[in-house]
This record gives C-alpha cells, sequence and structure tokens, in this order.
C-alpha cells in the first residue's frame, strides 16, 4: 500500500509527488488505500491495479475503484468519451420512460439471479462479463485515440456530422447477414426523442444546458436525426433503407473476442465517418453513447447505421 500524505510510510513514497500530478485541478480523490475516478463518461485504470470495482450507469457515466499496488500513476481525464464536446441527454415521453424503466429493471432482475456475486449495479446482459465490457470499451477508446494522431485520412468535421443515435430509438427487423464478430439488421423504424445539449469544457466542467436550441451543431444533429427517421424506408417500394450493425452475442460472451470486436467496431465507424466514395458503403449514424457504450455489456450498446 501506499503511505498518503503526511503519514508516515517507507522512504520510497512518503508523500504523493508533485510529478505524479501535474495538473493539480485534475487529481484523483484518496479514501481507504483506493484511488476513485468520477468524469462525465471517460476512465483510466493504472496498470498496476490487480483488480476492478465498476458501477457503470447509461450514456457513458462511469466510476472506476482500482486498487493501488506500489507504484502511484498519473490518470488522465476524457478516456473514454462520447460524441464530441457534447452529452446527450434524452427527453422522453411519459410512456418511453415507463417502458425503459421496465426494461431496465428486468434485466437487472434477470443479471442478479444469474450472477449473485456479481458488483456491478449496471443492468448488463447475463452472457457479459462486466470486467471484459470495461475492458473493450477502454480498449476501443485507445484505439480512436491512436487513429486520431496518426491518421491523416480521418476529417473531424465529418465524424461531427454523423447523427447520433440512442440504443433504445432503435426498431429492429430482419437479420440481414453475420460476420466473424458482428449481426446486421435492417431498420424498420426510428423511434425518436427529444434531445439536448450538455456543453464541456476541456477539464469536463459543464457550461451550460440548452434544451433543443443554442448551438449550431445541437440544431444539425436534430435536423440530421430527423432526416434519418422521414426517410427510414424507400418511398416506392417501402423496404428498409438502413441497416444497423453491432456484437454478437456469442463474441460478448468471449472476454477476449469482445475486446477485439469492440476495437475493430470502432475504428470501423471512425473510418467510415470520414469517407465518402460511391464505392463504399456510407454511414449514416452511430451510437450516441460513443465507445462508452461498449461498458454497458449491452447487446447493440455499441452500434453504427449505414446504407442497406
Amino acid at each position: 500500500s501506499i503511505p498518503f500524505a503526511g503519514g508516515q510510510g517507507s522512504k520510497r513514497s512518503s508523500s504523493i509527488s508533485p510529478r505524479a500530478f501535474p495538473n493539480q485541478s485534475r487529481q484523483p480523490k484518496f479514501w481507504n488505500g483506493l484511488i476513485t475516478v468520477t468524469t462525465g463518461a471517460s476512465f483510466s485504470a493504472p496498470r498496476t491495479s490487480d483488480c476492478f470495482t465498476h458501477n457503470i450507469q447509461d450514456h457513458g457515466e462511469a466510476s472506476i475503484a482500482p486498487t493501488l499496488t506500489r507504484r502511484t500513476h498519473y490518470i488522465r481525464r476524457k478516456s473514454i468519451h462520447c460524441p464530441p464536446r457534447f452529452h446527450w441527454m434524452e427527453k422522453q415521453l411519459p410512456g418511453q420512460r415507463k417502458r425503459q424503466r421496465e426494461e431496465q429493471t428486468t434485466m437487472s432482475d434477470s443479471s442478479a439471479t444469474s450472477n449473485t456475486n456479481s458488483n456491478a449495479t449496471t443492468p448488463c446482459s447475463k452472457y457479459c462479463d462486466p470486467q471484459a465490457a470495461v475492458e473493450a470499451a477502454r480498449v476501443a477508446d485507445k484505439v480512436c485515440r491512436r487513429m486520431s494522431r496518426t491518421w491523416r485520412i480521418l476529417d473531424r468535421k465529418r465524424e461531427e456530422a454523423v447523427p447520433c443515435i440512442f440504443r433504445h430509438e432503435l426498431v429492429l427487423g430482419k437479420l440481414l447477414g453475420q460476420g466473424g464478430f458482428s449481426n446486421v439488421y435492417e431498420i424498420s423504424e426510428l423511434d425518436l426523442c427529444g434531445i439536448s445539449a450538455v456543453a464541456y469544457d476541456q477539464d469536463g466542467k459543464q457550461r451550460r444546458e440548452r434544451p433543443n436550441a443554442g448551438d449550431d451543431r445541437v440544431q444539425y444533429q436534430i435536423r440530421a436525426r430527423n432526416f434519418l427517421s422521414k426517410h427510414c424506408k424507400r418511398e416506392t417500394t417501402g423496404t428498409a433503407r438502413y441497416a444497423v450493425k453491432f456484437l454478437k452475442r456469442e463474441v460478448m460472451a468471449d472476454s477476449r473476442k469482445f475486446v477485439v470486436g469492440a476495437a475493430d467496431l470502432a475504428g470501423e465507424a471512425r473510418l467510415l465517418s470520414s469517407l465518402e466514395h460511391p464505392n463504399i458503403v456510407k454511414m449514416r449514424g452511430v451510437c450516441a453513447e460513443g465507445v462508452a457504450g461498449f461498458a454497458s455489456g449491452l447487446e447493440g450498446g455499441y452500434f453504427i447505421i449505414m446504407d442497406r
């Protein structure tokens, strides 16, 4: 264990080194030998941690408490992020909220019955390991950040222009195909809810909340979401125009495949969002929670919407 500042301890570290935390405003808080990191949609665990206890909520909000060993590491914020600068919040109708609460209650009961020793309070699917879900989200975010640094083909403006859709807004149709890691379903309908945007500063602090108005990006997102909902089916044939792709249950049940599949799907989403070519399938939407949706452990926690 690491002795805390002001306490008696070994000669190696009698206090927390200032170099470990270059920005004092971002220091994690210490309680009883645990580091607890709480952010709007981000977390990053030190490499020397040997176990995790987590409490993940919807839309990427997470708190991770890794136990410390002999070394202190600086923990970066925003290692798992939602769409750029905006955390999309829902404004649903009373009936929609009721149905969602009933669904979460049912899934929580089934999860508690299947695994009574789990510390997770998230309504994770019974075939998904909660720790594997957290690791998959972390690795997927790491891949996306590495692509941002090394891939010049990525276009930030085009990525921000991709409509953000929530998981419960999708109404799936028949299964179109299966791949090595993912399934593809047609989208028969998009049941959209109202949205508002909460803007954050660079340090993660909330600046303002402007429901359904204000920023140009918010207005563009509203128009883009409405366009997808209106043109979900072709006018001539009445068939579905869009398809959704997300990881298979069998992949999520295997911890190693889950991590690999999450990284591949997140990287594919970033690449397709920046490309526009007649011979390449066009990406039409992405999960509003970002790669943090993997941490929910739910089927379809992270998805991409493409032309069928």
